[in-house]
């Protein structure tokens, strides 16, 4: 609908029956919040509720400020230490991602010279295969090479990628009947840890923060 209205052939375009579209004033402009802490409470909860970082943040600063009865400033650097406080829950729970992650690079790079790079084909095939080695004639080109290595590698990355694929499909369906993967039960786990950590405070508010934190 913007889009239209900015068409020089459709400025007189009325988009509703009771008038033009109203353009801002520079007035309303400069009013128009800068930062989310500028923002009303209704807005900031609505942004919270929908996993908005920034949002989940500020409104567990003004939590802050309501408790101790202290300014924005003072809030601000306890949500610091509170942010701090959350990132330290996390360390062991990032490992299984980090240790995924290193698999899957070198899996992904460690894979080429095993099907294409001779000198390799050959060790693998000495010490893990002990396949018949072809004719020097067939084994002239990469092609020819991995002609040969796919053997007995198509059935390592073909079962590697359906498994994958099973993981990533069973992961939908978990999500679609509300139960947690890894990930999100790993999330809530540290948001129940750091609300035990802080009492005083609003429950649901500290969990909403210690969720939109990423790892």
């Amino acid at each position: 609908m913007l889009r239209l209205a900015r068409h020089p052939q459709l400025r007189n375009w009325r988009c509703f029956s009771t008038g033009s579209i109203r353009r801002p004033t520079l007035a309303q402009v400069r009013d128009m919040p800068l930062d989310v802490s500028e923002l009303q409470g209704e807005s900031l909860v609505v942004l919270a509720e929908n996993g908005c970082q920034a949002a989940c943040q500020e409104r567990l600063t003004r939590e802050v400020m309501r408790v101790e009865g202290i300014e924005w400033e003072d809030a601000d650097i306890k949500v610091q230490q509170i942010a701090k406080d959350n990132a330290s829950l996390q360390a062991l729970q990032s490992v299984p991602h980090k240790i995924g992650l290193a698999t899957a690079l070198i899996s992904g790079v460690a894979s080429i010279p095993m099907c294409f790079h001779l000198p390799t084909v050959e060790w693998m095939n000495k010490h893990l295969v002990t396949a018949d080695v072809p004719e020097p004639r067939d084994l002239e080109t990469f092609w020819e090479v991995g002609a040969w290595s796919w053997n007995w590698m198509e059935p390592v990355l073909g079962t590697a990628s359906f498994v994958l694929l099973t993981l990533q499909f069973s992961r939908s369906i978990m999500v679609k009947l509300d139960m947690k993967p890894f990930t999100l039960k790993m999330r809530s786990l540290r948001a129940d840890k750091l609300a035990r950590s802080y009492p005083q405070y609003n429950k649901d508010i500290l969990r909403d923060f210690s969720k939109a934190e990423r790892y």
